[in-house]
């Protein structure tokens, strides 16, 4: 079902390019305004494609009224606190409240790196607008069914705080479930649950993403309305509703997905964005590709593609994620960092059969 004539973009690809940060620019491609017919490059120009110029003044006005709602942005693996909720004074809590940190904050941890570039280009055939945009979906497969455990460290002002999580990942034929617990035994425990169905052509197609801390808010994904939306359970205002919008949670497995079914069609410096609801709204987020590294994990050994979150605003999150293709490139560490230096760093310890 198209989205409305203002929906956000489907899905983004760009590849790494030149382009002066005061020269930036925005292509967004909206799917009912596509031919079927290849299109010039004077088609091009008047198809639906929108060229939105960024200047580095518009960006920092744009931060500056962001930054009052993004202070509450803080996030585990895939989600946000309550925006405004205050923390109890007496209460070390799994939400490390803070703000986007600068890129390029130190690893954390004893885990060591070696990174291997990837030159394997992308085919022609890779379905990818080169250097550009496509809003056509992106080849996916779906990960083999598994639960993930990692071994948490929390750091908040310099200390130290030790936890643990599972990441459940399940299908069959009435649609998926994917569940991430953190217990934290110095404070409280999270859930985060995502339920949906899988659509053949985009992939997940996520129905409720709930986030459960001191009490549970969620974000509903209408499909059937005219337009599709997503509504809150928080009463904050609906959210436009795409075919590759994800939650915090299934994202991650719609990125191993896409992954998982055309690996050379990515390299270093690739872009790929796309609408990721929370539990009160939704953003557009852009992923970089990193290069493969070698990870020494409580596991083991592994070798897994960095991605990073390119955060948009003052007071976003950095999220980094390594993806591993030996478990279909679902996540063996996810690293979330504030402004402030609070971090939340996952990291694979085992797996099992869900």
């Amino acid at each position: 079902m198209p989205p409305p004539a203002d929906a956000s973009p489907l899905v983004t690809v760009a590849r790494a390019s030149t382009t002066a940060p005061n020269e930036a620019s925005l292509e967004t491609v909206h799917p009912e305004k596509r031919s079927s017919q290849p299109e010039t490059h004077s088609q091009r120009q008047t198809s639906g494609v929108e060229r939105r110029p960024v200047s580095s003044q518009g960006q920092k006005a744009e931060a500056r009224v962001q930054s009052t709602t993004h202070q509450a942005d803080a996030g585990l693996v895939a989600g946000a606190p309550s925006q405004g909720h205050q923390a109890e004074p007496q209460s070390v809590d799994l939400q490390v409240a803070g703000v986007q940190a600068p890129v390029g904050v130190a690893s954390v941890g004893s885990t060591e790196s070696n990174t291997e570039a990837s030159t394997e280009p992308a085919p022609p055939d890779a379905g990818l607008s080169t250097g550009g945009v496509t809003g056509e979906p992106l080849p996916w497969r779906k990960p083999s069914p598994i639960t993930l455990h990692f071994q948490v460290e929390a750091t908040r002002k310099g200390l130290s705080l030790p936890a643990s999580s599972t990441l459940q990942w399940a299908s069959d034929a009435s649609g998926y479930v994917a569940q991430l617990h953190i217990d934290a035994p110095w404070g409280r425990s999270r859930t985060q649950t995502s339920r949906g169905q899988i659509d053949q052509k985009w992939g997940l197609r996520p129905q409720r993403f709930g986030d459960r801390n001191r009490s549970e808010q969620a974000a509903h994904f209408e499909w059937t309305r005219q337009p599709p939306v997503i509504r809150f359970s928080a009463n904050t205002p609906d959210a436009v509703l795409t075919p590759t919008t994800q939650d915090r949670l299934s994202v991650l497995i719609q990125l191993a997905g896409w992954l998982t079914a055309s690996p050379r069609k990515w390299s270093t410096g690739d872009r790929l964005t796309v609408p990721v609801a929370g539990a009160r709204d939704s953003q557009t987020w852009t992923f970089e590709w990193g290069p493969l590294e070698t990870l020494d994990l409580p596991s083991g050994r592994v070798t897994a593609r960095h991605l990073v979150r390119m955060p948009t605003h003052a007071y976003d999150n950095r999220v980094e994620l390594w993806l591993a293709p030996h478990l279909d490139h679902l996540p063996v560490r996810v690293r979330w960092t504030q402004a402030n230096g609070d971090v939340v760093d996952q990291r694979l310890e085992r797996t099992s059969q869900p």
